[in-house]
Parts: structure tokens; sequence; C-alpha cells
């Protein structure tokens, strides 16, 4: 089924059709990094990669298996979340932790600059996108 995240590869996510739908009130962080214009297309080229090879991912089940006993799983075509986040960064030189990728967890980013949001995915929508009018990052 191509919404359960064990079935899934890459994929680009809507807030509206997906996460807001279906979890409301899970709790979420964005975070602020501040990057040049230089890491900016960095990033970009990295995820311009992820988005053309998309067929080729699936989803790092055994990572996450894996990090609960502290070791940690590495598939070349295989991510889960914070694991993919980090391969963006990290493979940028824009943010390094010295760890493994298949190592990092959600909470790892909290070291970069600055929390810009913690609630819940309705919350967030509601105050970014509806009241303050801010646009999707293209």
């Amino acid at each position: 089924h191509k919404y359960k995240f064990w079935h899934c590869g890459f994929v680009v996510e809507h807030i509206e059709k997906r996460f807001l739908a279906w979890y409301p009130d899970a709790k979420i962080k964005v975070f602020k990094l501040t990057v040049t214009e230089e890491e900016y297309t960095a990033i970009k080229k990295e995820l311009q990669v992820f988005i053309e090879e998309s067929h080729r991912y699936k989803y790092n089940l055994k990572g996450i298996v894996t990090l609960l006993f502290n070791k940690g799983y590495s598939d070349a075509d295989a991510y889960f979340c914070s694991q993919f986040v980090y391969e963006i960064l990290s493979n940028s030189k824009v943010f390094c932790l010295g760890k493994r990728t298949c190592c990092v967890i959600p909470r790892d980013f909290e070291k970069v600059e600055e929390i810009l949001y913690e609630g819940t995915v309705k919350s967030f929508y509601e105050e970014m996108f509806k009241k303050k009018g801010v646009k999707k990052i293209s």
C-alpha cells in the first residue's frame, strides 16, 4: 500500500493531503538552519538526485529496528526520515554530526540554530500557511 511507510520509497510529502488529513495531532518540530547560496544550491542538487531516482529508494525499516539496539543498519538505497535529511545536509557540507547517517535520530537535529516551531501538524499548518501567508519552499 502506498501510504504505509514500510512499503514506500522516496515520496514528496503534501501536508494538506496526507499529514493534515491523517495525523492532525502528530507532534512536529521545525528547525532553522542558515545556509549560504552555495550550500542551498548543493542541497537542491542532492535533492534532485533523490527525486530523479525516486524509484530506487525504499524505507530503511531494518535501520529503525537496529537503532533500538544502538547499532544502525545502512543500505545504499534505503533511508528513514532523519537518515535521509542528514544524508542531504552532510553531503552538502551544511551540517555534520560526525555520526553515520544510519545512526542519526530526530533529536540530533536539535543541535541546529533554532527551533522555529514545536506543536501539532494542524497548528503548524494554520499558523504558517494560513494566517501568516508563508509560501511553500520550492
